[in-house]
């Protein structure tokens, strides 16, 4: 609340003398903020389901030409599948705070 106060200030958007109408603007700006942190923390739920579930769809759309392929191409293509949705999940998940600290810089 404190840093939407002096932001403001400093933007000159809110007065330098703080009534309790900014008091409040900066409290649901705030919470608007956190909740918006809190959902773009779950989206990622919906997001490797969907993934899985993509990843399954294009499986059994290419098992009939798995089953023509030798046994070190149909691992080659099964491996790539499972390491490409590995890495878009575990950047998803695991460097989730990595990636999101340059946007805080700005």
């Amino acid at each position: 609340v404190q840093a939407c106060c002096s932001q403001g200030k400093k933007a000159k958007i809110l007065p330098e003398g703080i009534r309790p109408q900014e008091e409040v603007f900066c409290r649901c700006r705030a919470a608007i903020f956190d909740w918006c942190r809190f959902v773009a923390q779950w989206v990622m739920v919906p997001w490797c389901s969907m993934l899985l579930g993509i990843c399954t769809v294009l499986y059994f759309a290419v098992e009939p030409n798995l089953v023509t392929m030798a046994p070190v191409q149909r691992r080659e293509a099964v491996g790539f599948l499972v390491v490409g949705a590995v890495l878009l999940v575990s950047r998803l998940t695991v460097f989730a705070d990595y990636f999101s600290e340059d946007v805080d810089e700005l």
